[in-house]
């Protein structure tokens, strides 16, 4: 396994962000994301990373968002 291999794992097992990972390491999110999934399937114990709290997200029956699109045009 390379040195920057290495390092992306360490990094993830921290909880860094792949892209944050990324930015400090010069590489590209992708190769990180690689990394990650490779030693995932290897057996490194790396958590999921998470930037979306789904507590703080709300929908409301009539917001502009479900206002956007109406199926019954399409059918009418």
């Amino acid at each position: 396994m390379s040195k920057k291999s290495t390092q992306i794992i360490k990094l993830a097992k921290q909880r860094v962000l792949p892209k944050d990972i990324a930015e400090q390491l010069g590489v590209e999110r992708g190769t990180v994301y690689e990394v990650i999934r490779l030693a995932r399937r290897s057996g490194e114990d790396i958590p999921p990373f998470r930037t979306w709290k789904p507590e703080q997200a709300t929908c409301t029956v009539g917001s502009p968002a479900n206002e956007l699109f109406d199926a019954s045009d399409r059918y009418s």
